[in-house]
């Protein structure tokens, strides 16, 4: 679909608190006023860069210097939060991109969610349908419109948006918006003041920056999976998407961190990240462990890598999962296991690093006597201060 600005009849969907709603009016047609005391004198100004217009000297009786009304045709809403006085251009798609998008809606922003016509390239979602869970979860308390960034009308009205916008965040190839022409020079011309933000794969420039990113593979590339599950058995991924999830959440932080540094400088920025960048940040323990130590990490599966007194343990009613970790909370559980006496204080002070390959391995053996078959986890629940706890199901 291609429109002209002032032919947009509404934003389409909106979601709020997981709610859909429709027909909300268009941000076309929708102003932006501030209102704010300066020496006794009411100003009144449209979006950004319209010019202040000052009415008259008026009493401050009543009046809120951070007060801001948003009106439209047909609907008068305030948007609450700490992030309500940004406007932000929402290009992303798939999961990592949204994540970072999905804070600023949630924290109050004005976040509008530009979808692609059906059938086109730039597809919104990845197996999972524009009602379905996933895409509701990720575009929550969004407005939202369809616009065809390959056409030369759709390209205008995205560049009309950006004008008062605060924010442009897109999660494509690293080619592809340049393709597009809605890169970060090209938005900088008519909005110096946007902070634009980037998520890909592999990085905007080198060997790799062109190349689609997923999950799993940056969990691969990243080093993750050599770490996970049980030593011998191979690679494994995590549960989640955790390079999605991260890369989303610290773009949304250098986004912020932009937001303040431009109340600075007056100016705008490009701030982007990638999946492999956030799979190496993620990877920080082991990375300081190999660079200090020269450990190689590897799997362990439920044991700490470096401590004891960790792990699944599988009893006649199912597991427990135990994290007995530093001197005072491991000597504790030491003594209730029957590892160790009350009065042995060698195992107190420095016990923890000093016995730990043998408790290690102690914990193997007694875990049968006290978990193994016709042990229950409850007899263990009584421990303090901080208590064995049974392993839950997401459901």
């Amino acid at each position: 679909l291609s429109m002209t600005a002032s032919a947009i009849p509404d934003m389409g969907a909106v979601y709020a608190s997981g709610r859909f709603r429709a027909n909300r009016p268009s941000f076309a047609v929708r102003w932006r006023v501030r209102t704010r005391v300066n020496a006794g004198i009411m100003c009144t100004s449209k979006p950004r860069h319209g010019g202040s217009v000052c009415r008259s000297k008026l009493r401050q009786q009543k009046l809120n210097v951070e007060s801001r009304k948003f009106t439209a045709m047909t609907t008068n809403t305030t948007r609450r939060g700490p992030l309500a006085r940004y406007r932000v251009i929402d290009l992303t798609r798939v999961r990592s991109g949204p994540t970072c998008v999905r804070q600023f809606a949630d924290w109050g922003a004005d976040v509008i969610k530009i979808e692609s016509p059906p059938g086109l390239e730039l597809a919104d979602s990845w197996g999972d349908k524009r009602h379905g869970p996933d895409f509701q979860n990720l575009h929550r308390n969004k407005r939202s419109m369809t616009l065809n960034l390959k056409s030369p009308e759709g390209k205008k009205i995205f560049f009309d948006m950006a004008k008062n916008a605060d924010v442009v965040v897109e999660n494509f190839r690293s080619t592809v918006k340049h393709r597009l022409g809605v890169d970060y020079e090209s938005v900088k011309k008519i909005n110096p003041r946007i902070i634009y933000g980037s998520i890909s794969g592999f990085g905007q420039d080198g060997p790799y920056e062109g190349r689609p990113g997923v999950d799993q593979i940056a969990q691969g590339m990243g080093g993750l999976m050599s770490i996970t599950g049980h030593a011998g058995g191979g690679p494994v991924r995590v549960g989640i998407a955790i390079n999605d999830t991260s890369s989303g959440l610290l773009l949304a932080n250098g986004i912020v961190l932009a937001l303040l540094d431009r109340e600075r400088t007056g100016e705008g920025q490009w701030v982007h990240t990638s999946l492999i960048e956030a799979q190496i940040y993620m990877l920080d323990f082991q990375a300081a462990r190999y660079l200090i130590k020269g450990d190689v990490p590897g799997q362990e599966g439920n044991n700490h890598p470096t401590g004891t007194g960790t792990g699944m343990f599988q009893t006649s009613d199912g597991y427990i999962n135990i994290a007995a970790a530093g001197d005072k909370v491991w000597y504790a559980f030491a003594i209730l296991c029957g590892l160790v006496t009350a009065d042995n204080l060698s195992w107190r002070v420095g016990g923890y690093a000093a016995h730990r390959t043998f408790v290690a391995g102690q914990i193997v053996v007694e875990h049968e006597r006290w978990l193994g078959p016709g042990g229950h986890h409850h007899r263990l629940m009584r421990f303090e201060p901080h208590r064995p706890s049974p392993r839950q199901a997401i459901a």
